[in-house]
């Protein structure tokens, strides 16, 4: 029996793939498979990965995708072609502690939980050297009884605390019978995705040790300046709230996914306008404020307000005033 399955998309990854799989063929968990799926790279990706199936082609599978279908379609992919009991992501720059998938999926099979997830260190490497700081997602609260008691409570908890897919193994069964597909051909995926499995889930277990290790590219797309593609979050975020009202999730976790949506697609969207720009763009900035206006034109009097930080009250409250006034305080508190 297969236990575990992690599943990795690549695209372009020939200068950090071997440190992924690597990590990954050094795993302490017996009974898992390795699934790299090559979203139609252009370098030397493909050669890569053929070695390391022909080295272990008992457990190593390599999928090859004929257009890119970005990091959603790649794990959709590997989904399809997974035979674990479990299923686990990992990104192709990150790498894996050795006991990380045995201690979530022994966690995950001895509590009868659908989700199981750990800690995680923030790495950055620069002129050879790799600098960690270790997050806690500190969950001992929100987890156990609370999350039967308080689902909303465990979800609000859980955002505000990290919800990356990552971090975590998934019951297999739990994914395929409730059709939680990642979305394809767009970035910000995880946006769309990572609530949904804990809202479908009847116990998430956590491990209190920084066992992935996330590395953070400076020259990444997500960090980068004054690109338009930063609101395309906007379009992904718009289909987990069409895809919560469509499954009966709005209404049944109402608090939550408000809370999650307009932070998101309101408070953290108007902060990366004015952090990532040189010049704002107050004609978008206006166009979110008005989505959420004529959707939630109450939106500070529900339940979700008081969960937001004092910050991000002031950020939404100035930019329905005004936006180059929060503008103005997003310099003030840079």
């Amino acid at each position: 029996m297969i236990k575990l399955s992690v599943i990795v998309p690549c695209y372009n990854a020939e200068k950090f793939v071997k440190r992924c799989a690597d990590s990954l063929l050094a795993q302490t968990l017996r009974g898992m498979e390795l699934i790299f799926v090559d979203d139609a790279s252009a370098d030397g990706t493909p050669g890569i990965l053929r070695g390391y199936n022909e080295r272990c082609p008992d457990f190593v599978k390599v999928i090859r995708l004929n257009e890119n279908l970005r990091a959603g379609g790649a794990r959709n992919a590997g989904m399809r072609a997974a035979d674990g009991e479990y299923v686990g992501f990992a990104d192709a720059d990150d790498w894996a502690e050795p006991s990380m998938y045995e201690k979530l999926y022994n966690a995950a099979v001895t509590n009868g939980a659908e989700i199981a997830g750990c800690d995680f260190n923030r790495t950055l490497t620069r002129d050879g050297v790799t600098a960690s700081k270790p997050f806690s997602l500190d969950l001992g609260g929100i987890t156990g009884d609370s999350m039967e008691k308080d689902k909303n409570g465990f979800l609000c908890g859980m955002w505000s605390r990290g919800g990356y897919p990552v971090t975590k193994v998934y019951k297999k069964k739990m994914l395929i019978e409730n059709s939680l597909w990642f979305p394809e051909r767009t970035r910000y995926e995880d946006l769309a995705w990572n609530p949904l499995p804990l809202m479908y889930a009847e116990k998430y277990v956590h491990v209190p040790e920084p066992l992935y290790n996330y590395s953070v590219n400076p020259e990444s797309a997500t960090l980068e300046r004054n690109s338009p593609h930063h609101f395309e979050r906007l379009k992904t975020l718009e289909l987990f709230l069409s895809e919560c009202r469509m499954r009966g999730l709005y209404e049944k976790y109402r608090e939550f996914v408000e809370y999650y949506f307009i932070g998101h697609y309101y408070a953290n969207t108007v902060y990366i306008a004015f952090s990532r720009f040189d010049e704002p763009d107050f004609k978008k900035i206006n166009e979110i404020k008005k989505f959420i206006g004529d959707n939630f034109p109450d939106y500070r009097r529900r339940p979700c307000w008081q969960r937001f930080t004092e910050n991000e009250r002031m950020l939404m409250e100035l930019t329905d005033k005004d936006p180059n006034e929060a503008y103005g305080f997003y310099l003030e508190n840079a």
